[in-house]
Order: structure tokens, then C-alpha cells, then sequence
């Protein structure tokens, strides 16, 4: 985290509300599996940090997105619709381009259980802060079983000069015992990762949520659409000449890839609870 928060000439807060890369708060993320005979079903709830008031210095978690989606029929995860890697065996590394997909749910037609226990989860905002390795920053009541969660602490940041969002993740999976009155978990390590997305991708994709059958979408899929050219710099900002690098929008995301991959390879290591981070 100390890394990213020191690339002053990589990113800038995504934000308008922070001014330093210091001031990005985390979004805490909980993504919950239920088991259901048409698909599993997936709830996925995000919370950030609102202050009590503009004279206080405490905040709480405040509930910013829930979304609902169902997985293929004995899936257990997204379907894959684009797996590309592009690899670097000098340094042993690489950077994946990959598209999946879910179903969209109309919440209507969920079961009442399935509504309860969402309405039920609460996040516990110093477990949270704490990052606790034993013990979930959510609490909910057993409405209906969960299969696993997976908890996640995010940190957004903004690729200079682009409409790039680059997001460092913290995550960890807990999958439950499907036998009955079973509640320990299975508790994975938690893992680090980064991920660069498009601010368009999302909107463009929320277009096929409800699609009727038969139709398409009005968007254009080519390269130029998925990966639009970045604007030049002001000529009082040469400095960042070198984030425009390539001749078309992809070459110019590959580019600032090759940038992140030497921000985080070639600082210093630091230690996320147990585990190191370039």
C-alpha cells in the first residue's frame, strides 16, 4: 500500500474528495455464495467510510452498492468468455485480460430468505480497519445457508493522464461444510491483488442486464471502444509525456502496465499480514 501511495507520477486519488494519495480510504467488499438447483447465487455488498460529521474524526461503514447475480448451473465461478495472459518468463510475471460473465436477477422473484439474510448482514467496522485474519468483518443471521465468502479490502486509484482505475485488493475466501448445522469454515490465506479497468467497461455492460432476447446492444465492440486513446498532455505537463506512450489505446494500456509492473517489482518488498508484496 505504501508503494502505490507514493506514485505520484503513476496515479492520482480516484476521488475528487481526497487530494493525496494518502487520503483513499479502503471500500470494504463481501461477496457471499448461496446454493440454488438453477445456479448458485452470488450477493455481493460494498461499504465505505463516511464521517459522523465534519468536526468529528470518527466515521462508519455505509452501505454503497448490492448486487445480485446467479452463476451457471454446477459452476463455481463466472463464466469465462476471455482469458488472455501476456507473459514476462525474465521476471516471471504476467498480466491477464480476461472477460466473465452471470446472470442478471430481477430481485422480485428471489426467495424471502434470500432477501432476509441480506437485510441481515452488518459489517463490524474495527475487525474491518483491523484486518483480522480469524475473524469476518461481517455478521448476518442464518436465513438461508452460505456456501463461502469472500472478504475484500480495496484501494482505488486513478492512472494518470486516462480513465483508468487501478484497484489494489486485498482478499480472503472462507468456504462452509455443506452438512447440516455445520459452521466452521475452511479459512484461506488472504492473497493481494492488483487489477486496471476501464470507466466505461461498466456502463456499457450494465446495458445487457435486462436485454430481451433476440436484441442486441447499440454499442460499437471494437478495440477503439474498449480501449479509447488517451488525450495528450497540457504543454505545461510534459513531464507525464511518457503515460501516452503507443500508437492506439491498447498500446498506450500496456504501457502504463509496464509501468505498475516496475512500481511493484522493483520497490521495495513490503509485508501484508505475513505475506510480501512487491
Amino acid at each position: 500500500m505504501k508503494t502505490l501511495q507514493s506514485a505520484n507520477s503513476l496515479l492520482d486519488p480516484r476521488s475528487n474528495t481526497d487530494y493525496e494519495l494518502s487520503d483513499v480510504k479502503p471500500i470494504y467488499t463481501a461477496v457471499f455464495t448461496f446454493a440454488d438447483k438453477p445456479g448458485d447465487i452470488r450477493l455481493e455488498i460494498s461499504w465505505h467510510e463516511v464521517e459522523d460529521s465534519p468536526d468529528s474524526n470518527r466515521s462508519e461503514l455505509v452501505e454503497l452498492s448490492r448486487t445480485w447475480t446467479r452463476l451457471d448451473r454446477s459452476a463455481e465461478i463466472s463464466s469465462s468468455l476471455l482469458d488472455i495472459s501476456m507473459l514476462n518468463p525474465s521476471k516471471s510475471s504476467a498480466w491477464k485480460f480476461d472477460l466473465s460473465a452471470s446472470q442478471a436477477i430481477e430481485t422480485s422473484r428471489l426467495a424471502p430468505e434470500f432477501h432476509n439474510i441480506a437485510n441481515s448482514v452488518r459489517p463490524d467496522a474495527a475487525i474491518a480497519r483491523a484486518q483480522r485474519l480469524d475473524k469476518k468483518f461481517v455478521k448476518w443471521n442464518p436465513y438461508a445457508p452460505v456456501k463461502s465468502l469472500q472478504q475484500r479490502t480495496s484501494y482505488l486509484f486513478a492512472l494518470k493522464n486516462s480513465n483508468y482505475t487501478l484497484e489494489l485488493t486485498r482478499f480472503q475466501d472462507r468456504v462452509f461444510p455443506d452438512r447440516p448445522g455445520g459452521v466452521e469454515a475452511e479459512v484461506y490465506e488472504p492473497r493481494w491483488g492488483i487489477e486496471v479497468y476501464h470507466s466505461v467497461w461498466d456502463t456499457l455492460f450494465a446495458r445487457n442486464e435486462h436485454l430481451p432476447i433476440g436484441e442486441s446492444v447499440d454499442w460499437d465492440d471494437g478495440v477503439k471502444t474498449w480501449f479509447p486513446r488517451d488525450d495528450l498532455p497540457r504543454d505545461d505537463d510534459m513531464d507525464d509525456l511518457g503515460q501516452v506512450k503507443g500508437e492506439t489505446g491498447f498500446g498506450q494500456l500496456v504501457e502504463k502496465l509496464d509501468e505498475v509492473q516496475k512500481l511493484v517489482l522493483e520497490q521495495e518488498s513490503e509485508t501484508f499480514g505475513g505475506m510480501e508484496v512487491g
